[in-house]
């Protein structure tokens, strides 16, 4: 995953590369502008807050889930009936759902999030002993069809809710097959303030068939040579 910064105007130009395989592992890298340099980020990772999402979520939220699992035990809950978000094609329509229309007080404008009842498997995460984490437990909702669908309730140690995740999915029609999860919606019911990603929903936004990126693009080498100030 690579992430490039154009707004606000003071973090123009900043990168995230974070790269995780099969079981999890992470590798992550930063470029800063300010220092024309790129660094190694072990701390993106767990709870480390998200660094473009000002401590709205944390890193393994993304996706609902991203990184090594070894801080949790999994349990499998069964299965159940549970709107998710789907087909959400408004939230990636500038002329359907602008950023003035989407960007209401507290929660995404519900004009622009389309909603689903579906057959979800329930998986629950509960920290192991000896580990911290600001989301001891965690309950997730995925979607039984396709991979990428669903939504996730995450608990503080008191059991209060206090993080909502949910995952905007439109058909896959380029590849012909599955749904394009790219956002996660993260809700912070705390301070009752919310996080968009990959906001696309704008004239040029949107996704469409590119070539193949070289495995350079994917590199902290990379990021050097692109960097801008």
């Amino acid at each position: 995953m690579r992430i490039a910064l154009y707004d606000p105007p003071r973090r123009n130009g900043e990168q995230t590369l974070v790269l995780t395989n099969l079981d999890g592992e992470q590798r992550a890298w930063q470029y800063l502008p300010g220092q024309r340099r790129v660094k190694m980020a072990p701390d993106l990772s767990y709870d480390t807050p998200s660094p473009v999402a000002g401590g709205i979520t944390t890193m393994d939220q993304q996706r609902l889930f991203l990184g090594r699992q070894d801080r949790y035990d999994f349990k499998y809950v069964g299965v159940e009936e549970k709107l998710i978000n789907y087909n959400n094609f408004a939230i990636y329509d500038y002329k359907a759902c602008t950023e003035e229309k989407l960007f209401t007080k507290n929660f995404p404008n519900p004009e622009c999030m389309r909603w689903e009842l579906h057959r979800v498997r329930v998986v629950e995460a509960t920290l192991k002993p000896g580990f911290r984490h600001l989301l001891p437990k965690r309950r997730f909702y995925l979607d039984e069809d396709v991979s990428g669908a669903g939504t996730a309730d995450s608990y503080d140690a008191a059991g209060k809710l206090i993080r909502v995740d949910t995952m905007p999915t439109i058909p896959n029609y380029v590849f012909g097959y599955g749904m394009i999860p790219d956002q996660t919606v993260t809700l912070d019911l705390e301070r009752g303030a919310y996080m968009v990603p990959s906001f696309t929903a704008f004239k040029g936004g949107g996704y469409g068939e590119v070539k193949e990126h070289p495995s350079t693009t994917f590199s902290s080498e990379d990021m050097a040579r692109s960097g801008i100030r």
